[in-house]
């Protein structure tokens, strides 16, 4: 096969590649199912939404034309968590830069520690542990 021909085929075997791998449309991509927070305790229409990341917060809440912004969470992951109505909410699920949508829940604390079942085993008769002592 001559140079001017392979040239020619590897052209087109790349232009084929790239054509199949074209960006995700937005009606390809499906809605962002709400993960509901714990029974009973999830705060009625409060959200935290989670971005991809690199995706400017102030550019997702414009468009979805949110006004009760709570929180920005910036450092473990780019979202926000903000009160949300039921068209915002439609919105953001079907936008492409939303990766996951969770229910806001009260957190509650117990008084009483439970211990892991494995922390029983971390100091045996044969650990060089109890021998020491």
């Amino acid at each position: 096969m001559s140079k001017k021909r392979l040239v020619g085929a590897l052209g087109a075997i790349l232009l084929l590649t790239l054509a199949g791998q074209s960006g995700p449309a937005q009606a390809d991509k499906p809605e962002v199912q709400i993960d509901k927070g714990l029974e009973g305790k999830a705060v009625p229409g409060q959200y935290i939404v989670t971005l991809t990341d690199g995706v400017p917060i102030d550019t997702v809440l414009d468009d979805a034309n949110v006004k009760k912004v709570l929180h920005r969470y910036t450092n473990a992951i780019n979202g926000f968590a903000a009160q949300l109505s039921a068209g915002q909410l439609k919105k953001l699920q079907q936008d492409e830069r939303v990766e996951m949508i969770d229910e806001d829940v009260i957190g509650t604390k117990s008084a009483i520690q439970e211990n892991p079942q494995s922390t029983s085993r971390a100091i045996t008769t044969s650990s060089p542990i109890s021998s020491a002592a």
